[in-house]
């Protein structure tokens, strides 16, 4: 066989000899150009990238998947930073009354996509990053990626998600869209800017958010401190905290948190799309913050979704001096001071409204007995001009 090897070696190498230089060329340039053939049929351009036609869900009756996004930026000892975007979706079934356990789904199919562009705030799609494709695991399950800024721009807008699922007779199949808030607009910009300057908000700590009854939803809370081991950084934390978690539960926040810089530049921190968790609270801890951002104040919008094409935005902005160190069961919500008795609007108006009854009342006496008196007045001097 050895032989055999080197003969067949010894006959190749005698052929390639055997070639002159311009065949040799020639043959390189038709490899090469195979190779990008190649290349290009199984690489598709932005162009011609399918974008699913999927819509955005309220709840879903089964499933849902919850996607968490963290635009981690550090610095090396040069002070170069590097972007990454670590993105982490959990896939839970629904709780029912009976188990008040996820169901156990199994996951026959998953899919999971994002549409990317070079810079925030752009509306066209560069091109589509697949996450993956699983379908051997059974709910509640998570999995986690990186988007990779460093060497390439690259921010997603909206997340696709496919999921197919199965427990004995029960099938089904699931699409969700969820557009980012990665880009403060400049709508965004005045709104928070609007909370931050209400004299009401000035010390808040946290804020809340009601559904369509003016009943309280949840409270938001964002916390910072100082890292224990790494100078240069904080560690964050934000908290979405419900009012009620139970199987009968229906609701829908998505979340994007900003970073404000000293110049006034918002950078896109925590999120959160499509929680609708009926167990337990949003919750993130421990994200690093690095100082070399020259924070000064954190900024966050939430959408909350109580029904079927019906939602509320709110905004929170403070100064990160100003944030708990940890979040805290009685947090300090600006709504709260503002809907306190010392400082409601319908109380201002009823007791305005009562002022202005009681001064006219007494007007209209005053106008009154000043009209009697002249009266009387008439009638005196006109009996006294009969007698004289």
């Amino acid at each position: 066989m050895k032989q055999n090897k080197q003969s067949i070696f010894s006959y190749i190498n005698d052929k390639i000899n055997s070639m002159s230089k311009i065949a040799i060329l020639f043959t390189i340039v038709i490899y090469t150009a195979v190779l990008s053939m190649l290349v290009i049929v199984t690489e598709p351009r932005p162009d011609y990238i399918s974008v699913p036609s999927y819509e955005h869900v309220y709840f879903d009756e089964k499933v849902n998947p919850q996607i968490s996004i963290i635009a981690n930026r550090t610095f090396d000892e040069d002070g170069e930073m590097t972007l990454k975007y670590n993105i982490s979706v959990n896939i839970h079934g629904r709780i029912s009354a009976d188990s008040n356990s996820d169901p156990a789904y199994s996951v026959t199919n998953f899919k999971m996509s994002a549409s990317l562009v070079e810079n925030l705030g752009e509306t066209k799609t560069d091109k589509m990053y697949y996450f993956t494709e699983q379908n051997r695991y059974t709910t509640p399950i998570t999995h986690a990626y990186t988007i990779d800024n460093s060497s390439e721009s690259q921010h997603p807008t909206a997340f696709y998600t496919l999921v197919q699922y199965k427990k004995n007779t029960v099938t089904g199949t699931a699409t969700f869209k969820e557009d980012t808030m990665l880009n403060a607009t400049e709508a965004d910009k005045i709104a928070l800017n609007n909370y931050y300057n209400n004299n009401t908000n000035k010390d808040a700590n946290s804020y809340n958010i009601y559904n369509k009854n003016n009943e309280k939803a949840a409270n938001i809370q964002f916390t910072v401190k100082q890292s224990s081991t790494k100078d240069n950084v904080y560690n964050c934390g934000v908290k979405i905290s419900m009012e009620t978690l139970t199987h009968e539960s229906r609701h829908h926040i998505d979340m994007q948190t900003w970073i404000e810089t000293s110049s006034g530049e918002l950078l896109p921190f925590i999120g959160v799309y499509g929680y609708s968790n009926q167990r337990s609270n949003y919750v993130q801890s421990g994200r690093e913050l690095y100082k070399d951002l020259k924070p000064k104040y954190i900024c966050i919008k939430t959408v909350h979704y109580y029904g079927e094409g019906e939602y509320k935005v709110d905004y929170f902005k403070q100064d990160i001096t100003k944030l708990s160190d940890s979040f805290t069961s009685n947090p300090n919500a600006g709504d709260e001071v503002q809907n306190s008795p010392d400082n409601n609007p319908v109380l201002y108006i009823a007791v305005g409204c009562g002022v202005a009854i009681v001064l006219t009342f007494v007007v209209v006496i005053l106008v009154y007995n000043v009209n009697k008196n002249k009266k009387r007045e008439i009638v005196v001097e006109e009996e006294s001009d009969k007698k004289e």
